[in-house]
């Protein structure tokens, strides 16, 4: 049986400082390394990625408002 991994909270993830590295921004969506990956060379991450060199880095903020939106829109 595959093992699930629960998402960070919301209160996580605003502790994790200015940016983040791909992966762990792809957990907050259930993404793993190889789509959350996938995604970022497309475009189609679910928020920005900053490419410097080989290293991929999501801004929190970003993460952050997106999920803050989500949270919004699930108690409306």
């Amino acid at each position: 049986m595959a093992k699930t991994i629960d998402p960070p909270s919301l209160d996580e993830v605003r502790r994790w400082g200015a940016t983040t590295d791909l992966v762990k921004a792809g957990s907050v969506f259930g993404i793993g390394r190889t789509k959350s990956y996938e995604l970022a060379q497309s475009g189609d991450f679910p928020v920005r990625v900053i490419r410097i060199g080989r290293v991929y880095r999501v801004p929190v903020a970003e993460l952050v408002a997106l999920l803050e939106g989500a949270t919004e829109a699930e108690v409306a």
